[in-house]
């Protein structure tokens, strides 16, 4: 599920905005720019005053970089870090074992266009700085955590983790929903169930589960996941998803 090699780039370009190739092979990659926050319609302009905005963007990077394993690829202007930012940097990826790249782009180009302030780009730098210091910690925390299966409709999304944590294993559901067509999406953790079996109970007790599909990372919780859905007289949701998983292959 992740990258053997850990690592955080930081460019100076807008990558939503400019197709700049990056040459050196850093695997799957989560970009992370101005740009992209906004047209997923959130305002990241002091957002370190609006924890429930905070909380929903690193909701996001901690789905693509703690949980699928990508490496981030982030905006940061000019790349120019004053000594006290590149020392509060690198002692959190160096607390967790992530490297740190730079990449600058050759030609100047849209980038350069962009109306930010001085005082907007200190914001920026801020707020990039505050993620990767949560970033760093949950990868230190999270090195075991493993993807169990997604379990997903049109509005909701569900990962089911496996965490290990001092020898005792975890498991853990993230929920994205969309609430709202062109609103920001909310993405939250629900709760730490001991073992798997309570943690789809939880999950037949709060959702319908027919509605959704199911997508297993870990094939031998399948068998599992379906024997609770039938102890858990779920029995027409089973016979619904096992007709639509047969529609769809």
């Amino acid at each position: 599920m992740k990258n053997s090699k850990k690592s955080i780039s930081f460019v100076d370009w807008i990558p939503s905005l400019e197709k700049v190739r990056i040459k050196e092979n850093l695997g799957d990659v989560y970009f992370f720019d101005p740009n992209k926050i906004e047209s997923n319609g959130f305002s990241w302009s002091r957002m370190g005053e609006d924890l429930k905005t905070l909380n929903a963007v690193y909701g996001e990077l901690f789905d693509e970089v703690v949980v699928k394993g990508k490496n981030l690829v982030c905006y940061w202007p000019n790349l120019d870090f004053s000594p006290s930012q590149k020392y509060e940097i690198s002692k959190s990826l160096k607390s967790s074992g992530v490297e740190m790249n730079l990449f600058l782009k050759e030609k100047r180009g849209v980038s350069e266009t962009l109306s930010f302030s001085y005082s907007q780009m200190e914001d920026w730098k801020e707020l990039v700085m505050t993620l990767i210091e949560s970033l760093c910690e949950d990868l230190q925390s999270n090195e075991c955590l493993e993807e169990v299966m997604t379990i997903k409709n049109e509005t909701i999304q569900i990962e089911v983790i496996k965490l290990v944590e001092a020898g005792e294993v975890k498991f853990v559901y993230f929920l994205r929903e969309s609430i709202v067509i062109n609103q920001p999406q909310e993405t939250y953790t629900e709760k730490v169930f001991d073992s798997f079996s309570s943690l789809v109970i939880d999950l037949l007790s709060t959702f319908q589960l027919s509605n959704f599909g199911y997508c297993f990372k870990m094939s031998e919780y399948e068998k599992l996941f379906y024997k609770e859905m039938l102890q858990g007289d779920a029995y027409d949701n089973l016979v619904l998803s096992w007709e639509k998983l047969l529609n769809q292959n």
